[in-house]
């Protein structure tokens, strides 16, 4: 009795085809764990910071008007004194971070902040001890890393508000409500417009 089998030619065609299904869709998979697990994090940094102003608010009497002016003075009195940190970033010292704008506008340099012990890079853009209609301080949230790319807004880099009444992935000064505004580049014709930054896109990666 003969035995059948496959041949040659036959096993290197089906591993052809396996090559080929897998290349078309391991980068997708890998992409959507990828941003699951931004989302995730995301979702995470918000949720500390958050908790963390209220309980700075609370310590200060339930308003921050006048507990820091500058950019140093709220990392000495909120960052350092609320988060656990490795890596400290002042300003002068060379190692700032540059963060892309998703609207294609100049990207920031960040040059006060921390490095958590889990890696999140938590640097301060603005800060205004006063809290003026445009807020306490604006904080910005490097998921991975500054030294880790791409370095971009509403990827890995998110913003939060600090507000007398509470910490804001965004909000409105004028009309008090949250922008969810998150336009991919190139996928609608006004994504890079003025309002584009990436501000709502925090939890919902590019």
């Amino acid at each position: 009795m003969s035995k059948k089998g496959f041949t040659l030619a036959e096993v290197l065609i089906t591993l052809s085809i396996i090559g080929v299904v897998a290349a078309l869709t391991v980068p997708t998979l890998v992409r959507n764990y990828e941003d699951a697990a931004n989302a995730a994090k995301a979702k995470k940094v918000y949720s500390e910071i958050a908790n963390a102003w209220k309980l700075y608010l609370s310590d200060n009497g339930g308003s921050p008007v006048g507990t820091f002016s500058t950019r140093s003075g709220l990392q000495e009195t909120f960052l350092k004194k609320y988060f656990k940190y490795t890596i400290l970033t002042s300003y002068g010292d060379g190692t700032a971070l540059t963060a892309k704008a998703l609207n294609g506008g100049a990207p920031l340099s960040i040059d006060t902040g921390i490095t958590t012990s889990d890696g999140i890079f938590i640097g301060i853009y603005y800060a205004e001890g006063a809290c003026k209609p445009n807020g306490c301080a604006t904080l910005i949230a490097d998921l991975n890393g500054k030294s880790k790319g791409p370095n971009r807004f509403g990827y890995d880099i998110y913003s939060i508000y600090l507000m007398p009444d509470g910490a804001f992935a965004y909000k409105d000064n004028q009309q008090n409500i949250e922008n969810t505004t998150c336009l991919k580049p190139n996928q609608n014709p006004k994504w890079d417009e003025w309002y584009n930054g990436g501000n709502g896109c925090f939890s919902k990666p590019a």
